[in-house]
């Protein structure tokens, strides 16, 4: 038979007793026999009223089995019969009378190893042991040769959550509740390419040098032999060709018919033309180009996931340290390729179409129609107009409008507003462009939002730093690539 000494965590910190698999503990024994001792019993009995509720609930029940095994015959208390049989009682009172004299009973610890070994001293033939899961405990059973057994991991209950723990999650749960019943902002920044930008970005600012008059006559030289002008020999050349070959690519029911001089004439002064502009193109090139790098890109995306619409929504866009917003309205170019003057193209003549023989025959022409004719009012002395009503514009509540007026000059501050944002749609999507002055001269800035509604407790705000990194542009690299030169 084995005895075990049982240690209160087992009270407290494991599954109830009886329902504990004590055939893990038993090895080859049939028969268990677990022993509480006295500071166990003490322990117990102190901790009914303690503050902690789990803890104060278990030792209660260990308490109340403790009556139970006051009530058993023999003061034992039957678990299990079934092999391993287990049955547990109290420490026999004569065993508290013989204090071993070596060990010093002023800790709990100590007084429960000094009863298993006053326990193994009258019964030497019990295989006994202490069973915790205290390393003190363990300890000083080692140090007076008593056996221990570790309480396995499996038998305790599960970790007890943290008081604050608790009104964490409670707080948590209830802002659940709360937003369901509360819009959600959520606002993305991306560039112009679709790249999200998170905390920061680079304004990169390249200047570029203007070009000189030399400069400009090589790079007109070289637009004008990257491209194809025609004499009017190869004009009239092409011409005749084209007419030669009419039958063949157009039938008889056309004819060609090849360029005029004027056509021609035209051809060569719209080369001059061309010419000309290029060259003034050329000239204002790189400010363009300069001025295009001082004007940075972004979207501002801004979603309303919660389960209400925001009402009377307010948002602002705020640039401070010198930085302007360029105005949506704004007719600044940024695509200057689109801006190159096109080379004119030769006049190449036209196909005329054959006049049509039935139509033009004599015969068909004294034919009447066979349709209606509607003849104009003989008899109206007055037409009545026709009134349209003038119905004035409503706003969609829906959308988004400049708060004051549209935004029609560089400013720091954009504000727009919307009656009513709706929720779990698709997101409202404003284009930003943040512009760099000439006199800017900082490397650091923040592109500021905040985005207030009557319904939403407090504003949405956050910020985008901004880094303007400036740098010197190769200006001839730049213009040649603009005119197809690389």
């Amino acid at each position: 038979m084995k005895v075990f000494f049982l240690d209160t965590n087992i009270f407290l910190q494991c599954k109830d007793v009886d329902k504990l698999r004590w055939n893990e503990v038993a090895g080859n024994e049939d028969e268990i026999l677990l022993l509480i001792p006295t500071p166990v019993e003490k322990e117990i009995n102190n901790l009914k009223q303690d503050g902690n509720r789990r803890r104060s609930k278990r030792a209660r029940i260990a308490n109340s089995m403790m009556r139970d095994i006051l009530k058993a015959n023999d003061a034992k208390l039957i678990l299990k019969k079934s092999k391993p049989f287990v049955e547990i009682s109290f420490v026999p009172t004569d065993i508290l009378k013989i204090a071993p004299p070596h060990i010093d009973t002023s800790t709990s610890d100590d007084r429960i190893v000094a009863e298993a070994v006053s326990y193994t001293n009258l019964h030497p033939t019990s295989n006994v042991f202490i069973l915790t899961n205290d390393t003190l405990l363990m300890r000083t059973a080692q140090r007076n040769k008593l056996q221990y057994v570790e309480i396995p991991s499996d038998w305790f209950l599960d970790p007890e959550p943290d008081p604050k723990e608790k009104i964490i999650k409670g707080l948590e749960d209830q802002l659940k509740q709360l937003q369901k019943t509360l819009p959600l902002i959520d606002v993305t920044i991306s560039d112009i390419n679709g790249a999200i930008l998170k905390q920061s970005v680079t304004i990169v600012v390249r200047n570029f040098r203007e070009l000189d008059g030399y400069e400009i006559e090589e790079l007109i030289m070289a637009a004008r032999n990257e491209r194809t002008f025609l004499s009017k020999s190869e004009i009239e050349k092409n011409a005749e060709l084209a007419y030669q070959l009419a039958p063949s690519l157009m039938g008889f029911n056309k004819y060609y018919e090849p360029p005029s001089d004027a056509d021609i004439q035209n051809y060569f002064e719209e080369c001059e033309k061309w010419a000309g502009e290029l060259e003034a193109f050329v000239k204002e090139l790189p400010g363009r180009i300069s001025s295009i790098s001082r004007n940075f890109r972004m979207v501002v995306s801004i979603r309303n996931s919660g389960s209400v619409p925001a009402e009377n929504v307010v948002v602002e866009f705020k640039l401070p340290n010198g930085l302007l917003l360029r105005p949506p309205s704004d007719s600044f170019d940024f695509d200057i390729a689109s801006l190159v003057p096109k080379c004119p193209q030769p006049p190449e003549g036209q196909w005329i179409s054959r006049p049509d023989p039935v139509a033009h025959s004599p015969y068909f022409s004294k034919l009447e129609p066979t349709f209606p004719r509607f003849e104009p009012l003989q008899n109206a002395t007055s037409v009545v107009p026709l009134v349209v009503p003038v119905i004035p514009h409503r706003r969609d509540r829906h959308c988004f409008y400049p708060k004051q007026s549209k935004p029609s000059d560089f400013s720091h501050l954009w504000k727009f507003e919307c009656e009513e944002f709706r929720h779990q749609v698709d997101p409202e999507q404003f284009e930003v462009i943040i512009n760099v002055p000439d006199a800017f001269s900082k490397i650091n800035s923040v592109f500021e939002y905040r985005i207030t509604a009557k319904n939403l407790p407090n504003p949405h705000k956050n910020c985008l730093r901004l880094t303007i990194e400036f740098l010197k542009g190769d200006t001839l690299a730049e213009v040649r690539k603009f005119l197809g030169l690389c």
